[in-house]
């Protein structure tokens, strides 16, 4: 079974949670796992990451630093579809995956970074693609973004199971990246949307608990308990994300779990610096009997609109 993932700098520690939650969920001898990690760069506690998860546990590991050469295709994309909200240029190194990968497999799993693998996924990996280049769940927002794009489905890209022989036959990536290089293409989901506007619903629908799409500002409490139960893949997928020293402790509780368990060698989180992010994380805090710490949360939001009302 091949996976990959696709990241930066930025998110090797959120890339090691979700790799370890796929070892903490197998079912079976995780030597038969194999890990594709594609990243801009080599990085000491990357590597010593990857040898531990083949030294300790068995799985085969590939690294895949993309070098110039690698990257020339995105430097197509114009500018205005590099970023849109927090998603960013490394979104796009998973267009890359066919070509990177053309010699290792002919299928693969891929996973954004910032999801928690929860079942086996060995079920996913069986599954058949009926024809199909792509399998994929419904973007939560399909039918306004189908609506939107005048298509008649639309996914969610960050759980993908992908024929990568059909893939590379067709061009999907090339023509994606075609449409970005028009700044009048209508992408907010930068590549995401780009895919949706190639494949135009040729994507096998896959079961929803394969990319429970998890947004807790959005849920009521017990609204969250049962996305986070009955997920397969819980799929952190908006800008919100468990990591942020503000974000629900019970909602971000399965990402850290993950972290823990895992060799990965530091547990950084995001602090508050925004009145908003402290007000949220006051609440977070009082809600969890914290009241200490929810009083000196207030207290910041309090002081900074008194400083801002002496101006």
């Amino acid at each position: 079974m091949h996976i990959a993932f696709c990241f930066d700098a930025a998110f090797e520690q959120h890339f090691a949670a979700a790799a370890f939650s796929i070892i903490l969920a197998h079912d079976g001898p995780v030597c038969g796992l194999t890990f594709h990690a594609i990243t801009d760069r080599k990085s000491e506690p990357l590597v010593t990451f990857l040898e531990q998860l083949r030294a300790r546990h068995g799985c085969q590991v590939e690294l895949h630093v993309l070098n110039d050469v690698d990257q020339a295709p995105l430097g197509r994309v114009h500018p205005k579809h590099l970023r849109s909200g927090h998603l960013s240029k490394p979104a796009y190194f998973r267009l890359l995956i066919p070509r990177k990968l053309q010699y290792h497999t002919d299928r693969v799993i891929y996973l954004d970074c910032d999801l928690i693998v929860r079942r086996p996924l060995s079920v996913l990996w069986d599954t058949e693609l009926e024809g199909n280049i792509v399998g994929a769940v419904p973007d939560v927002l399909e039918i306004q973004l189908a609506k939107r794009h005048g298509i008649e489905a639309y996914f969610n890209s960050g759980v993908l199971l992908m024929d990568l022989v059909a893939w590379r036959d067709e061009g999907i990536s090339e023509r994606a990246i075609d449409l970005l290089t028009n700044p009048e293409t209508d992408a907010p989901n930068l590549d995401q949307c780009a895919l949706n506007l190639v494949l135009r619903g040729r994507f096998c629908r896959l079961n929803k608990d394969w990319n429970v799409q998890f947004a807790p500002s959005r849920m009521k409490g017990n609204e969250q308990t049962e996305a986070i139960s009955r997920s397969a893949i819980l799929h952190y997928y908006t800008a919100q994300k468990p990591w942020q020293a503000w974000y629900p402790e019970h909602a971000g509780r399965p990402y850290w779990l993950a972290l823990e368990a895992s060799p990965w060698p530091t547990r950084h989180s995001e602090q508050a610096v925004t009145a908003q992010q402290h007000y949220q994380l006051a609440r977070n805090c009082f809600e969890s009997g914290r009241l200490e710490d929810a009083i000196r949360h207030y207290d910041l939001i309090a002081r900074h609109y008194l400083k801002i009302g002496t101006h």
